[in-house]
């Protein structure tokens, strides 16, 4: 196994939020997609923080997947 495939698949894990935090991910749900839930708000929130950090490429950057390309989004 090379080592970009480790990285391309998805892992569960199970995290158990102090208050204060969960907290923050409810403002953060309620300031920005209403209808997130808590779980798709931390990958929110730690996807905006891997790429503020520069652990993450800016997906928007790398353009529209071949798979995704359609008539709609052409020229």
């Amino acid at each position: 196994m090379n080592v970009a495939s480790q990285f391309d698949k998805d892992e569960e894990i199970l995290l158990r939020l102090p208050g204060d935090l969960s907290r923050a991910i409810d403002r953060f749900i309620g300031e920005h997609e209403a209808n997130e839930t808590k779980s798709q708000a931390v990958l929110s929130v730690l996807r905006e923080w891997a790429h503020a950090r520069g652990y993450l490429s800016d997906p928007a950057a790398e353009g529209i997947r071949p798979e995704d390309l359609t008539a709609e989004n052409d020229g």
